[in-house]
């Protein structure tokens, strides 16, 4: 989202280089060329503040697609229309510096439109492989599960309590059918970036704003209650180890003196060391 912000930002500030105002001093032999990049001028401006002006919450997709499709039509036209004999207006327009303003204009709102995948928004003309206007079935049922989300949020919240437990019980189907929608069809398509963003920020205002988290604690208390398990179990290992496992008793031998004389062995003699007596010279 940031990204996206500082290279429209970036484009505004280039776009004057661009402006129609400007072109009056080109070299343009045709006059049907000059007409038609001063058309591809105005609609790469009108674009571009159609994109700036939607881009938080991102409505791109939606808002700028006919400002799109304009652009891309008078793009078309130029790069094939013919000015003087043999020469096409594109030739012209692109050798007219180095700068090649007229094709970076149009690669970077190309780029921006691809970068949000917003043709996966519409529905696809079978003739030319081009977005319509008209949104597929699948975002316009993601748009109307997410109007009547929100109307609910609407009729039951109450700004001063967290976990809003009226918007919590009551809006909890309503979430339910817009969060199984978008996760049913995430894995199979590309959703353009206002589905994405949508749904970001409805489970941000579910989790976060709202406190209704229901869903993300059950999976944590699972969690935990398997993480305790596991940490308790090696205790209890050792402590039944401790407690079942049989002791073993050794036997302790007790050493007996000998009588000598009640089994008939003589005792050994004592020996008594006299110690010498002193001799006077």
């Amino acid at each position: 989202m940031a990204f996206w912000t500082r290279s429209i930002l970036l484009f505004v500030c280039c776009l004057p280089f661009l402006s129609a105002d400007d072109i009056s001093g080109m070299t343009v032999q045709d006059d049907t060329c000059m007409d038609m990049l001063k058309d591809f001028a105005n609609l790469s401006a009108a674009f571009t503040f159609c994109a700036v002006s939607h881009a938080r919450p991102i409505l791109i997709c939606q808002e700028c697609v006919s400002s799109y499709l304009s652009v891309v039509e008078v793009y078309d036209d130029i790069t094939k229309l013919e000015s003087t004999a043999g020469h096409k207006c594109e030739s012209e327009l692109v050798n007219l510096d180095r700068l090649q303003v007229f094709n970076q204009g149009y690669n970077y709102i190309k780029k921006l439109w691809e970068n949000a995948h917003c043709d996966n928004c519409f529905v696809k003309d079978r003739a030319t492989g081009k977005p319509t206007t008209q949104l597929t079935d699948l975002v316009m049922e993601i748009l109307n599960a997410s109007s009547v989300y929100e109307a609910c949020v609407k009729k039951y919240h109450n700004a001063t309590a967290k976990p809003d437990l009226a918007v919590c019980e009551n809006c909890i189907g309503n979430y339910k059918t817009i969060n199984d929608i978008y996760v049913k069809n995430k894995g199979t398509i590309e959703f353009c970036m206002d589905v994405v963003d949508l749904m970001n920020n409805t489970r941000n205002e579910w989790s976060g704003d709202l406190g209704c988290c229901n869903d993300r604690r059950k999976p944590e208390i699972t969690m935990i209650l398997i993480a305790s398990g596991v940490g308790v179990l090696p205790f209890i290992f050792y402590a039944l180890t401790y407690f079942l496992t049989p002791k073993k008793v050794h036997a302790v031998i007790e050493r007996k003196r000998w009588n000598g004389e009640s089994n008939g062995v003589s005792k050994s003699p004592e020996i008594h060391i006299t110690p010498p007596e002193n001799t006077e010279d």
